[in-house]
C-alpha cells in the first residue's frame, strides 16, 4: 500500500503513513458488532497556542490508531480491559496504562514549562 499524500510505501495494517503522518483509508479501530460490550475511548486535545503544534500520534496496544491535532477530539471503540496508550509527538512522549471498564476521556495538553505531554483521565 502507498500513502495517498506523499506516495511512500506503508504497511498494509498501518493507520498512518510513517513518513508524513497522513491517515490511511480508515483511522478507527475495527468495530465488532457482535460484541455489545465495547467502550468509547475519547482523546481530547486541548487547544493551545504555540509556535509549532504538530499532531500527537496515539498508539493503543502497540498499534497506531489516531493522530490528534491541536484542539481536536478523536474517539475509538475498545474492548473492556487493560490497554497501554502511548502519546508521541516529535521527541516527547507519554505512556498511560488504563483499565477500560466504562466510556473514558483522556485529556491531552502540553506543559508550557517542561514541554511534556500531560494526560488526565475522566470516566463517564
Amino acid at each position: 500500500m502507498f500513502c495517498r499524500k506523499c506516495g511512500k510505501p506503508i504497511p498494509d495494517d498501518s493507520c498512518f503513513c510513517p513518513a508524513c503522518g497522513s491517515p490511511t483509508n480508515d483511522t478507527s479501530l475495527p468495530a465488532q458488532e457482535s460484541n455489545p460490550t465495547l467502550y468509547t475511548l475519547t482523546i481530547d486535545r486541548a487547544s493551545q497556542v504555540f509556535l509549532a503544534s504538530p499532531p500527537i500520534k496515539v498508539t493503543i496496544d502497540n498499534t497506531t490508531y489516531l493522530s490528534v491535532e491541536n484542539g481536536h477530539t478523536e474517539s475509538v471503540q475498545l474492548q473492556p480491559g487493560k490497554h497501554r496508550l502511548l502519546f508521541k509527538c516529535s521527541l516527547r512522549s507519554a505512556q498511560l496504562d488504563i483499565d477500560l471498564q466504562k466510556n473514558t476521556v483522556v485529556e491531552l495538553s502540553w506543559n508550557r514549562i517542561t514541554g511534556k505531554i500531560v494526560t488526565n483521565i475522566f470516566e463517564h
